[in-house]
């Protein structure tokens, strides 16, 4: 019965390295963003409504309107998702673009008078934190909830009241608990990179607005076409270790690259508009 099988798996130990995995990652998905925000505004005194609107360009872009372009193309192509090249290609595309012009809208629109390079790292900040919280975070916590269920010998209560569909997803997430455990740790080393990115495509959005070049656009479209759809075409072809480490890489090598632009971009822009003027 679908009922006992269920209790049974909850009634699995789960390793340890698991758990270790599982708070590693929570703790990283919301604390890298609240520490990052928080070292922004003391150490460059970023505004705090940079953030706020970085978190809400990516729920309206990424989470709203990107999603809804999701099912209609699914919809109509219903096969699109069976074959991994197009829909690696199709994924980083459709990711780039509503992400990238999320960020430009929301920087013309939103921050005309706060729009600096400082406030442009506080964008990224918001983006790559809202994503982190909301994508991993939140998943992650529900997964110590069940590990403490569990743990307290209450498993049983998670299937009260549940259809068999329901029954089914839970017992398919309580299974992903059983995973390898380097793979929680994983999640986590991820969040750092995704973030990463996020602040350095920000930058280079900012640098569009400043400069009146579509090319620093056109720039992070592609980045970020390329990061979204290798993740996809990688995922079979190399170890998620490997993947990981590779996407740290690339990020390491992108942070100092535009650092060094950051760094350099009161040579860069000799004419500024006043209302975009920074402080190194």
């Amino acid at each position: 019965m679908p009922q006992k099988e269920g209790v049974c798996m909850l009634h699995e130990p789960i390793p340890a390295i698991n758990i270790a995995g599982i708070l590693c990652t929570l703790v990283l998905s919301i604390g890298i963003p609240i520490a990052a925000c928080a070292l922004a505004r003391k150490k460059m005194h970023i505004d705090a409504s940079s953030v706020a609107v970085g978190a809400a360009a990516f729920v309206i872009f990424a989470l709203l309107l990107e999603r809804i372009l999701h099912m209609i193309v699914f919809k109509i192509f219903p096969a699109l998702p069976l074959n991994p090249l197009l829909y690696a290609l199709y994924g980083g595309l459709a990711a780039g673009l509503f992400e990238e012009t999320g960020r430009l809208v929301a920087m013309k629109l939103c921050m005309k008078k706060s729009l600096n390079k400082k406030n442009s790292i506080g964008y990224g900040i918001g983006h790559g934190g809202i994503e982190s919280v909301l994508l991993v975070g939140l998943t992650y916590i529900s997964n110590l909830i069940i590990v403490i269920l569990i743990s307290s010998g209450r498993s049983a209560w998670l299937f009260r009241g549940l259809d068999l569909t329901a029954r089914a997803s839970l017992e398919a997430a309580l299974s992903s608990l059983l995973k390898p455990g380097y793979l929680f740790f994983l999640a986590g080393m991820e969040r750092i990179s995704s973030i990463a990115l996020h602040i350095c495509l920000s930058y280079l959005v900012y640098r569009t607005v400043k400069s009146g070049s579509v090319s620093w656009y056109i720039v992070a479209v592609t980045i970020h076409f390329l990061t979204d759809a290798a993740a996809v075409l990688l995922s079979g072809s190399i170890s998620l270790i490997a993947f990981e480490w590779l996407l740290m890489g690339m990020m390491i090598l992108l942070a100092l690259i535009v650092y060094r632009f950051y760094k350099t971009e009161a040579d860069a822009f000799p004419t500024a508009d006043p209302t975009c003027q920074t402080e190194d």
